[in-house]
């Protein structure tokens, strides 16, 4: 088709040549006779029609509007706002038309999208063929937009519309209210920073923190070139989380921002207010305001949870907080804090988990100090460090006594525990709550935890129907944790129940560490046993009649006789016998076999436990004790690899996950992360260093520097501690060099990508390989946060394939990684468990603009960065 009169169209005119060759592939051509309807008022719009010859009609009812000649285009305006045609059309001479449907228009863009773009701006608005365009593409691509739905997504692409800048016109200045979002689609836009500029192109998200926050933009944009962007109105953005509330929340979720110059100075004003840094000098709070960042938290929603790591304090800019007892259940509120207040801080300096919870009771801007800011802050200004341990030394003391005090000292469980073993229990229990008559676990759930009662009342219902009601200070769940099973009852809350829960390696830790658990645990064994005794004895008297009793022994003459039923409901009074009395292994069997089958089998339980107990808990841990001492309190090293910090130098980074030794005991693999060293004070009771800990039993003074006692060859009767089973054959050996372990995958690389490689992503790209450098497909490798290996946020298997600048190889996997987040990458043999292999961490993408790509496309810039991590398999 030619395509001269194409060209000839204004609708057209932005058209290239390969576009409007394109455009001549979708069209049809109609032929219609004079005074022939085309369509009809009130009708769907179909299709947009132009006269190749003849002439056409409009009109609205009987009313003429407009007669249309050759080259003419009508019905684009009803197509393109997807409505029905208001005016009609018809014929007034034979004529040609081309024709351009619905179909075919939605396939063209589809195909080329420019062409949908240089509609919209010649019609003046977004047309409806776009919508697709946006959501699955355009919209879909946006990094902020990464955890929205499709309808979601569907809703703002609707709202949309294109506005078009000219070079140096500004989208908006610092400090102006904020009248919409734009998202760029064509064009270079500069951000204008404080001390910097950044340049973004196509794809880019502009003011979404400012619109959530409702504060002035925080930086000016221009274009650098002619520049088309797709805008979101402020009153749209409030219809659309208005009807949405679940919108508004997961649009915050990775939001931050720096402060603004009259923000931070603001923030000077209320850190003074913090006892915190009533002694800091001017510089150490210049430096701490420049390293807030604005968090908004929509209405209702959890700031953080209890149990969660400290990683911030906060302060309130504007709306309110509720501190809570339980953010997860509707706790108990403890506080409330309004602008100008903070919290969050005493989690942050401990580095505790957090034991209570907050919430947003409206919108609500905060300003957050992260725990990476704060070491860094610390790490500089080593008088930081002094004047918080001064001022927070009392105060910890105080609260981690009155929390041990409170909550753990009335539990039985840890009964004869001191202070110190009780500190070192909270930091290893969690929190939860459960409402009257909410089931805390059923029968074949997981056995994975022993749950200890603050306050309440549980019932455990056993496998026979069988029920006991536990009270404060009681604990259950034990028995799963010893045999390893599933839980063979089922709890629920009577009344609300406040619990503290152990995880099963925890529970097994302490148990060898503390052999006073143990005892403590057959105790409260022994406890219920004993409370179960008088339903199951009215249980054998009632099925005495069937009980043959044993052979009476001699007694004297006319002894008086009592009937079976008498023997069994009586207990028989001591009778003077003429024979010898019966020894005490007789009369313990007598003893056993009048006991019913159940109170049999609890007594085999609560002896197999002080078995264990004295045969095996016991021993190892003197065992281990004197392996401890004559090893001197020795500690292996762990290795450590060089990886590209933000400057692209080198900064050591602790690795290595379990080793082969590790392994060999049949013990779990337990990450091992060493931060980097800094001057952080460490808030202790007393200025004296101590060492650290040991599995030593019994709590001991703080231990000094002694000569380590000369071992010799010569075998003696000393006790080596295991390393293959549980219980060995103990026998003494000469004391040899322990090798340093070889892991089965070792980090052979980590880099961050430069700008033109990474061009705005925020990936890790990860991959395995063998001896010889080639890829291994099949191989698990999990992503976890950098402070907890066992949290798995994502896990995948290498195969082949290529990611962005890096070739089509085997051996590759690839994770994502969101704002102000530091993650963890390890091996996995069965995408579970971590193998034996280094950690490559941290990796985040929270490193400092840098210059851009010189081919375009972006670079690294905040939140923007990327990773090459690669593993060696050993063997």
């Amino acid at each position: 088709m030619n395509t001269d009169l194409l060209e000839r169209a204004s609708l057209f005119a932005d058209f290239t040549t390969e576009e409007l060759t394109s455009l001549a592939k979708h069209l049809h051509r109609q032929q219609f006779v004079a005074r022939e309807s085309i369509f009809s008022e009130g009708t769907a719009s179909q299709a947009l029609y132009m006269i190749e010859h003849g002439g056409v009609r409009l009109s609205a009812g009987p009313i003429a509007l407009a007669t249309l000649g050759i080259g003419a285009i009508f019905g684009e305006a009803d197509l393109f706002q997807g409505r029905e045609h208001n005016i009609s059309a018809h014929t007034t001479s034979d004529t040609s038309l081309l024709t351009l449907s619905k179909h075919d228009l939605e396939q063209l863009v589809q195909e080329n999208p420019a062409i949908g773009v240089k509609l919209s701006r010649r019609f003046g608005e977004r047309i409806v063929q776009m919508l697709s365009y946006l959501r699955d593409v355009r919209l879909r691509q946006v990094v902020e937009f990464e955890s929205l739905t499709d309808d979601e997504l569907t809703h703002i692409a609707n709202q949309l519309s294109l506005v078009s800048f000219h070079p140096d016109q500004p989208l908006f200045e610092v400090g102006d209210p904020v009248e919409a979002l734009f998202m760029i689609e064509e064009g270079l836009v500069r951000i204008q920073k404080q001390d910097h500029y950044i340049e973004i192109g196509p794809g880019e998200l502009l003011g979404l923190m400012a619109l959530l926050a409702d504060k002035g933009h925080f930086d000016s944009a221009r274009a650098v070139s002619e520049t088309l962007a797709w805008e979101l109105s402020r009153p749209d953005f409030d219809s659309l989380v208005s009807t949405d509330p679940d919108l508004r929340a997961r649009l915050s979720q990775t939001q931050y921002s720096p402060l603004t110059a009259a923000d931070r100075k603001l923030a000077l004003e209320r850190l003074r207010a913090l006892p915190l840094f009533a002694d800091a000098n001017d510089e150490i709070m210049q430096k701490t305001a420049e390293r807030l960042l604005l968090k908004h938290v929509p209405a209702s929603q959890i700031v953080y949870r209890e149990g969660d790591m400290g990683d911030a304090l906060y302060l309130v800019d504007s709306g309110r907080v509720e501190i809570v007892s339980s953010a997860a259940r509707n706790g108990e509120v403890l506080a409330r804090i309004g602008a100008g207040g903070f919290f969050g801080e005493m989690a942050l300096l401990t580095g505790r988990s957090r034991t209570t919870g907050a919430r947003a009771v409206e919108n609500t801007n905060l300003w957050a100090l992260y725990r990476r800011d704060f070491d860094q802050l610390v790490s500089a200004y080593p008088a930081l460090g002094q004047a918080l341990s001064h001022i927070l030394k009392d105060r910890l003391a105080e609260v981690g006594d009155s929390f041990a005090e409170k909550h753990l000292r009335p539990l039985n469980l840890f009964n004869g525990f001191d202070k110190e073993q009780l500190e070192e229990v909270a930091e290893q229990l969690l929190p939860a709550r459960y409402r009257s008559g909410e089931v805390i676990y059923t029968t074949g759930s997981p056995g994975d935890r022993l749950h200890l009662i603050e306050k309440g009342e549980v019932e455990l219902i056993g496998p026979q129907g069988q029920m006991v009601t536990l009270n404060d200070g009681d604990f259950f769940g034990e028995s799963a944790l010893l045999s390893g099973e599933a839980y063979q009852d089922s709890a629920r809350a009577l009344h609300d129940v406040e619990l503290w829960q152990l995880s099963r390696d925890n529970f097994e830790s302490l148990m060898l560490k503390y052999p006073i658990m143990g005892f403590n645990l057959s105790r409260e064994l022994s406890r219920r046993l004993y409370r179960t005794r008088p339903a199951e004895a009215e249980t054998t008297r009632v099925a005495a009649p069937q009980i043959t009793p044993p052979a009476p022994l001699p007694v004297p003459p006319a002894p008086v006789s009592a009937s079976p039923t008498q023997r069994i409901a009586v207990r028989p009074r001591a009778v003077p016998v003429a024979g010898p009395r019966p020894g005490l292994l007789a009369s313990l069997g007598l003893w056993y076999r009048g006991l019913s089958r159940g109170a049999k089998a609890r007594l085999v339980l609560v002896t197999l436990l002080l078995a264990w107990l004295i045969g095996v808990a016991l021993p190892a841990t003197v065992v281990k004790a004197l392996q401890n001492s004559a090893a001197g309190n020795s500690v292996m090293q762990i290795p450590h690899l060089a990886v590209a910090s933000a400057d692209n130098s080198l900064a050591p980074v602790a690795v290595a996950l379990a080793n082969r030794s590790v392994n060999q005991q049949g013990l779990a693999p337990t990450a091992t992360y060493t931060p980097v060293p800094t001057n952080t004070p460490i808030p202790t009771d007393t200025p004296t260093p101590t060492f650290t800990p040991t599995d030593t039993p019994t709590p001991t003074d703080t231990p000094t520097n002694t000569p380590s006692p000369t071992l010799t060859a010569t075998p003696t009767n000393t006790p080596v501690p295991p390393t293959a089973t549980p219980r060995p054959r103990v026998k003494a050996v000469a004391p040899t060099a322990i090798p340093k372990p070889a892991v089965q995958y070792s980090l052979i690389k980590m880099r961050r990508l430069d700008p033109c490689e990474n061009r705005g992503k925020h990936d890790i790209y990860a991959r395995v390989v063998d001896a010889a450098g080639n890829g291994v497909n099949g191989v698990w490798l999990i992503q976890a946060p950098a402070n907890n290996a066992g949290q798995i946020l994502d896990k995948k298997q290498t195969e082949n394939k290529d990611y962005w600048i890096l070739q089509r190889e085997d051996g590759r996997a690839d994770f994502g990684m969101y704002k102000h987040a530091e993650y963890m990458v390890y091996v996995s043999n069965d995408g579970a468990n971590p193998a034996s292999t280094d950690i490559a961490l941290p990796l985040h993408t929270n490193f400092t603009d840098e210059a851009q790509c010189a081919q375009g496309g972006g670079g690294n810039t905040l939140f923007h960065n990327s990773f090459e991590v690669v593993f060696q398999k050993n063997y």
